[in-house]
This record gives structure tokens, C-alpha cells and sequence, in this order.
């Protein structure tokens, strides 16, 4: 790199008042553009070198510049575009601006993180990020097509009640929970901000931009003529919109629960102030390395081929392509766009463990996880369960895929809800695990919303519902071995998903380079057939690996703690969401009896949880009274009272 270009790009190119400065069909271009929109020094720059920008900006449109370098041009375009609002040129609030999101919401973020926060802590941070970003978003708001104020108010209620009531219903969760060590529960809960804000944001994009989707959008040609207004095009808008707010917050509030943990193992750490300087300095840097990258993710300017548009647009263009404002703005949802982009289910799976296989592996060497417990597995065992395992693992990534391939994800999560059915078998053959009567009882709604959603399925595909059912019992297969494996051998959870991903990812590359591998190889050889993926396809990839190895990660965590089945509901619950989030961003067709299934099923999830509930208290009081009963009779009915 040379002090003239940045990533291939001149510094400063030839200055154009209608271009940008870095080009915008290349993730790198727009990663630099958007260093230039959130650059926290715009913040400090006074009115009166405001005003020579705009005098600067506007002289230029005038034709009445001389001796004016790229330089200042593009440093006056930069401070003004920081500032100013593009559709009323009045001055934006500085706290509200893209450049101090990250300078005025680094409080809000570390207040999320805090560790062992009471219930107020949890509920005022996660209200005060969510009116931050609310206030951002009115701040920056399209003023050339006004939204009534109503609109604001309802997405920021639904943001707000998302946060609070997924992040309360979490802590809930796990300080109930009686089998996890207080040391785990303090772990696990500093992730709680993290699917809270990820949904709350994607939601508020949802409901902003609601009214987008039902009327359309612009759609003009490459010399910026106005074609028509299109839904399809709005609701592409939309998704790449909340693709974009769903990320924002991984690298943010993944990092520091991860990095904090192995810091905090210093005695300088213990002290409390100390505690929350490194963490907020942690979470300011977290912050200000992913806004950049996911403003980058998607351009300002998509482009949408003409074909896929409504016929009028069609009717009223010769181009063949043509472009729409996106506006500046999870697992399975991912994974289904990269297998309508590329339908290679073998390639992605094997994506798939190469992710979750290299980012264990990485862990357990940062963790230093002793390898005595893997040693001291005799061979037998390893290839009695071990060999097993990974193969259930491998078949069951790929099943997984093929069925994505062929049916909708609402339907294939729905299918999937059969999974504790399949653990219930499962369970009682290998670890002789014996249920109520009420239990069982709570399986057959589940079955039945299952069974009601397939007869009424719109897109059935025989081997999409083979392949959804295939992958649905080798995962149950896969909870109880690990289940039983973590408990035989006291084999650390990320070791044995290490072990198991790269078990897996083996076992699978012959049937992968056989099918897809030699093909993948002999078009990238011939260069007039190989094609580079765009930078939307290497993310959404990229992204679909990083969300496997988190599922893993989480799976195997929890398994350790929890039985099979309660896991596998637990599981279940997750996919109401993925089920109502894949309806509304692939406009899946369904019908009254599909929801009733659906409905079915969610029944029989919450009904077990009541019925596991009332268990472990009768549980919980049944041991408080033999722990009484054994301290008054030490030695049974015939010894000495205490």
C-alpha cells in the first residue's frame, strides 16, 4: 500500500459531486466509505469550517473553484455528508448521527454486559440501546417520503418489548436452572444481550419499513431514470436491511463475553472499577470494528435483474438490469439463501464443519483444555461411540441441507419438532432414560402439528420431507451419544466437538469431492467458466459457518447440563422463531391448517415445559425433605435424634 491508494483504490480520486469517493461494487470500497461516514472526528468540526464545506461543495456545482485539490473536495464532501441531513441539509444532532453511534452508544453497550446485572440493570440498558437506535433511525430517516409518526412509535414498541422480554424471559431461564454452576450461569448470561438485540433490531426494521414492502419502491436504470415502484424490489430492500442490523451485533457483544472470562483470571480484574474500564474498553472496540463491516455487508445501491419484477415494470425497460435504494440499516434463514445462490448441499455442509471443526480447535488451544480425559479413553470405546458419532454428525449436516434445498424452512423447522419424539426412543434405548406418562402425553400435539402441516404442505417434496426426518433423528442421535460420551469419559464439551467436527468433516470429503469437489476444481481451472463470488455470497457463507459452529458450541454446552429431551424441546422452542422469520422474508405460501399445526406444535412444546416444571418442584421438595429427614435420623428410625 502506497500513501496514493487504500486496498488497490486511489485516496483521492478525480472528486465528482453525485459519485463516491471509494467505488461501491466491492466490499472493500464500501468498507472505506463507511469509515469515512462514521469517523468520530467529523464530531468535533466547528460551524464555521461547516460553512466553508458547503460555500466549498457549492462554488464547485457552480464552476467556480480554482486551485481546489481531490483532496479538499473530498475532505468538505465528507464533512458535509457527516453532518448534514441529504434530504433537508439541516444539521443532525451530533449523539444521532451515523459518526457518534459508536462514541454516544459504547455506555449503553457496556451497561448490557455487565456482569450478574439485577432485574432494572437488564431492563434500563436494554431500553436505553433500543431508544438510541431509535433515535438514530429518526435522525437519519428518508424525509422525501415521510412515514407517519405512528410508524416510529409502533417499531420502537415492539423493539423495546423484543429486548426486554428476550432478555428477561433468558436470565429467568438460567437462574432457575438448578444444574449449571453458579460460574456457568455468570458465563452464560453475559450472552443474553445478544439474541435479544439481534432480534429486537431485525423487528424494528420489519415494522419500519413495513409500509415499504406494501407499496414498493423506486427502481431506476443505470442513468438514474425512474422505472417504476416495485414490492419484489422492497422487499429485497428490507431483507438486506435486517440481514444487516442481525449482524451489527454478533461481533459486538460475542467478543467480550468470550475475551472477558480469560482477562478476569488476573488479580488486578478483581477490582471492580478496573472490571468495567477493561470491559467497556473491550466493548468500544468491539463496536467500532463491526459497524463499519456491516454497513459494508450490502451497497446503498443494489441492483435486481429486470425479470424478476412485476410485468409492468418489465413492459416500461429494455435494461436488463436495474437498481433500487436499500437504505442503511439468523442460521437457517442464511443457509437458505446460500442454497438458492449455490445448490450445492454437500459444498455447504462441508462448509459447515470446517467452521465448526477450525473455531473449536482455536478454542481449545486459547482455552488450554487438558487432553488427559481424551488419553485416557480406551480404543474400544473410541470406536464403539466416537466413530458412531461422527458419522451421525456427518449425515446429519448433509440431510440437513438437501431438505433446505427441496421444501421451505418453515416447513422443514416444523418438521424438525418432531426431534423430541425421536430422543424419547433414542434415549430409552441408550441411556435406559424412562419418562411419565404426562411426558409422553405432551409428544403427541407435537406429532400432530407435524403430520397436519405435511398433509397440508403447499411445496411438499417427498425427498425434502425424507431429508428433513433423516436429519431430525440423527441430531436426536447425536444429543444422546453426546450425552452419554461427556458422561462416560468427563471429556470436555468444545474438546469433543473439535474431535467430532473433524471426525465428521474426514468421513464426509470422499462423498463430497466425488459429487461436488471435482467439479468445484475443474471450473475453477478453466477460467472462461469460473466466476468470483460477489461479496454477498462469501458473507452469507461465511456467516452460515460461524452460526453452525455457534449451534454446536451451544448444543454441546448445554447437553452436558441438560437431559437429551430437555434439550431437544428446548431446541424446539427455538424454531417458532426461525418459522415465523422465514414466512415473512421468503413470503412462504400457507394455509389456515398449516398454522394450526404449527400451532399444535408449539402447544405440546409449552405443555412440557409446564409438565417439567411441576416436576422439578415436586423434585427440588422431595430432596429438601430427605436432606431434613437424613439430618434428624443419621442413623435411620432406630438411632438418636440430633
Amino acid at each position: 500500500m502506497t500513501s496514493e491508494t487504500i486496498f488497490g483504490f486511489q485516496k483521492y480520486p478525480e472528486f465528482s459531486i453525485s459519485s463516491q469517493r471509494f467505488p461501491q461494487n466491492t466490499f472493500f470500497g464500501r468498507y472505506l466509505h463507511y469509515l469515512d461516514v462514521i469517523d468520530p472526528r467529523t464530531l468535533f468540526t466547528s460551524d464555521e469550517k461547516l460553512e466553508r464545506c458547503k460555500k466549498l461543495l457549492g462554488d464547485y456545482k457552480n464552476g467556480m473553484t480554482k486551485n481546489v485539490s481531490n483532496k479538499e473536495l473530498w475532505e468538505a464532501k465528507k464533512i458535509c455528508n457527516a453532518i448534514l441531513h441529504p434530504d433537508t441539509g439541516e444539521k443532525i444532532f451530533s449523539p444521532f448521527r451515523m459518526a457518534g453511534y459508536v462514541p454516544y452508544g459504547w455506555i449503553t453497550v457496556t451497561g448490557m454486559l455487565l456482569p450478574n446485572p439485577t432485574w432494572p440493570q437488564i431492563i434500563f440498558w436494554q431500553w436505553m440501546n433500543q431508544s438510541h437506535n431509535a433515535a438514530v433511525n429518526y435522525a437519519n430517516r428518508n424525509c422525501t417520503k415521510p412515514q407517519p409518526t405512528s410508524v416510529y412509535v409502533k417499531a420502537y414498541s415492539i423493539a423495546v418489548s423484543t429486548a426486554v422480554g428476550i432478555s428477561t424471559a433468558l436470565t429467568y431461564a438460567i437462574k432457575k436452572t438448578n444444574n449449571l454452576e453458579p460460574i456457568k450461569k455468570l458465563i452464560i448470561q453475559r450472552f443474553v444481550p445478544l439474541p435479544a438485540c439481534s432480534l429486537a433490531s431485525t423487528f424494528n426494521v420489519l415494522a419500519m419499513r413495513l409500509p415499504e414492502v406494501e407499496s414498493g419502491i423506486d427502481v431506476y436504470d443505470k442513468n438514474g431514470t425512474v422505472v417504476g415502484t416495485s414490492k419484489i424490489a422492497a422487499k429485497k430492500a428490507v431483507m438486506e436491511t435486517a440481514y444487516t442490523r442481525a449482524f451489527l451485533p454478533i461481533p459486538l457483544l460475542l467478543a467480550p463475553p468470550c475475551i472477558m472470562p480469560f482477562i478476569e483470571k488476573h488479580k488486578f480484574m478483581k477490582n471492580p472499577r478496573i472490571n468495567i474500564f477493561v470491559n467497556a474498553i473491550i466493548c468500544t472496540l468491539s463496536f467500532a470494528a463491526s459497524l463499519p463491516i456491516a454497513l459494508a455487508l450490502f451497497p446503498q445501491e443494489s441492483e435486481i435483474n429486470t425479470i424478476d419484477l412485476e410485468d409492468d415494470i418489465k413492459k416500461n425497460t429494455t435494461s436488463t438490469t436495474l437498481y433500487y435504494n436499500k437504505g442503511i440499516a439468523c442460521g437457517n434463514i442464511i443457509n437458505k439463501y446460500v442454497l438458492n445462490d449455490y445448490p450445492y448441499p454437500l459444498s455447504v455442509a462441508m462448509n459447515s464443519l470446517l467452521n465448526s471443526m477450525l473455531y473449536a480447535s482455536i478454542l481449545v488451544c486459547i482455552s488450554k483444555i487438558s487432553t488427559k480425559s481424551l488419553k485416557r479413553t480406551p480404543i474400544g470405546y473410541q470406536f464403539r461411540w466416537f466413530l458412531p458419532f461422527a458419522l451421525g454428525k456427518a449425515l446429519a449436516v448433509v440431510s440437513t441441507y438437501f431438505g433446505l434445498l427441496k421444501v421451505s424452512i418453515s416447513y422443514a423447522q416444523t418438521v424438525k419438532c418432531t426431534m423430541p419424539i425421536f430422543t424419547v426412543i433414542i434415549a430409552r434405548i441408550f441411556l435406559n432414560e424412562k419418562q411419565s406418562n404426562k411426558i409422553y402425553l405432551s409428544l403427541f400435539p407435537i406429532v400432530a402439528g407435524v403430520v397436519l402441516c405435511t398433509f397440508t404442505e403447499i411445496n411438499f417434496d417427498e425427498i425434502g420431507l425424507i431429508a428433513s426426518l433423516t436429519s431430525t433423528s440423527l441430531y436426536s442421535l447425536m444429543n444422546v451419544l453426546a450425552k452419554k460420551i461427556l458422561e462416560d469419559t468427563s471429556i470436555n464439551p468444545l474438546q469433543l466437538l473439535s474431535l467430532n467436527s473433524k471426525m465428521a468433516f474426514v468421513l464426509c470429503f470422499p462423498v463430497w469431492f466425488y459429487n461436488e469437489g471435482i467439479l468445484f476444481v475443474t471450473s475453477s481451472l478453466d477460467q472462461s467458466q469460473y466466476t468470483h463470488p460477489d461479496s454477498k455470497f462469501t458473507f452469507l457463507l461465511f456467516a452460515s459457518g460461524f452460526i453452525a459452529f455457534i449451534q454446536n458450541f451451544c448444543a454441546f454446552t448445554l447437553i452436558h447440563h441438560l437431559t437429551a429431551l430437555s434439550y431437544s424441546i428446548a431446541n424446539t422452542s427455538k424454531r417458532i422463531v426461525v418459522i415465523s422469520s422465514s414466512i415473512f422474508f421468503f413470503q412462504n405460501n400457507i394455509t389456515a391448517l398449516n398454522i394450526l399445526g404449527m400451532t399444535l406444535s408449539i402447544a405440546g412444546v409449552a405443555f412440557y415445559n409446564r409438565i417439567k416444571h411441576v416436576q422439578g418442584k415436586k423434585k427440588n421438595k422431595f430432596a429438601a425433605l430427605r436432606s431434613d429427614y437424613e439430618e434428624t435420623f443419621p442413623n435411620g428410625l432406630t438411632g438418636e435424634l440430633k
